[in-house]
């Protein structure tokens, strides 16, 4: 036999088999790999997801500002809190000096009774000595 004669008899046996070999390793290829169908669908999945993604930052940005504005306005309502305690104990101490200047003028109010009243022994007992003493006083 002749090379040619072995190569026909190939070639027939080739191409008998190749039609059945070509398609199945197209079929194992179709299985291994994605189709343009399955590749546009996950593009378009890709997209709805980097929408999302963005809508995510967003609020997260969104949510980051009220927390900063949040722990601003904490702060201020402690510094406010803060100032009226302060202010609350200097009135508790203002109405402690008050309660103190109140017994104070309780207590000079008393003397000055007590002043008056031993003034005008004093007058009386001075006008009745003049009035039996003649009148020089």
């Amino acid at each position: 036999m002749s090379i040619l004669a072995e190569l026909k008899e190939w070639g027939a046996a080739v191409a008998l088999v190749s039609p059945l070999v070509s398609a199945a390793l197209l079929w194992w290829l179709s299985q291994r790999f994605a189709s343009r169908k399955e590749l546009e669908a996950v593009h378009v999945r890709l997209d709805g997801m980097d929408d999302r993604l963005d809508e995510g930052a967003q609020r997260f940005q969104t949510m980051d500002t009220a927390i900063r504005e949040a722990t601003h306005a904490a702060e201020d309502a402690k510094e406010a809190a803060e100032r009226a305690i302060k202010a609350a104990e200097e009135i508790g101490d203002a109405r402690l000096e008050v309660a103190e200047l109140r017994g104070d003028i309780k207590t000079l109010n008393a003397l000055l009774v007590r002043l008056e009243r031993d003034s005008a022994r004093m007058v009386d007992g001075h006008l009745a000595m003049g009035a039996i003493g003649g009148g020089k006083v």
